[in-house]
């Protein structure tokens, strides 16, 4: 998750940040899906800093969208979060909560959050941030969906099985699917920009 942005993120981690990364991504990680999950925008948006971050890929709308600084986001938020049916928020199996040393003194708590939608699931990444007054707030958030329920990713132990021995070479059978010769294509991207290819990419 890249985000340009104004300044690095701020605040001292404190001498055990590194060491309560995941009790520090928990709580916040507590606090956060409580709000989401009693539609209450101004407690979610409470929890991220004044100059925040978030980036939302198609997992609360059917939209690529950045919000910078809280009122962007309370204004998205009032009307799409309620519809997306966001929930079952966790800390993510395959990734530790981390603490990251920006090297000037400063850094931030970093995790990776698994969670449901009304269609399939998501992945998020947080960077939680000192925020003053001895706790920890939301720097950037992106939030994700990554498969649609009945449509998953046709890799892993979902990848199709054809003929051991095919009888049409692959590069033919490959140049028939590119230029969809027994078939019209269900999806057309326009544009090949950063979402654009993106969408290819998961297609």
């Amino acid at each position: 998750m890249d985000f340009i942005v104004d300044h690095p993120p701020v605040g001292t981690p404190g001498a055990d940040a590194s060491n309560d990364a995941v009790e520090v991504a928990a709580s916040w990680l507590s606090s956060f899906a409580s709000a989401v999950e009693a539609n209450d925008v101004d407690a979610v948006v409470g929890l991220f800093a004044e100059d925040s971050y978030w980036r939302d890929a198609v997992a609360l709308s059917w939209d690529l969208r950045t919000m910078k600084g809280r009122e962007a986001m309370r204004s998205f938020l009032a009307g799409h979060l309620s519809a997306s049916g966001a929930s079952a928020f966790e800390l993510w199996e395959e990734a530790d909560p981390a603490f990251v040393d920006s090297g000037d003194g400063t850094g931030y708590v970093e995790a990776f959050v698994k969670f449901r939608t009304t269609i399939g699931w998501g992945l998020a990444v947080v960077r939680l941030v000192r925020d003053g007054q001895g706790g920890w707030t939301a720097w950037t958030l992106m939030t994700s969906l990554q498969e649609l329920d009945g449509f998953e990713l046709a890799a892993g132990p979902n990848r199709p099985e054809g003929e051991r021995i095919p009888a049409t070479p692959w590069k033919e059978r490959r140049r028939a699917i590119l230029e969809f010769a027994d078939r019209d294509p269900d999806v057309v991207i326009l544009g090949g920009g950063q979402g654009g290819m993106a969408a290819a990419a998961y297609l």
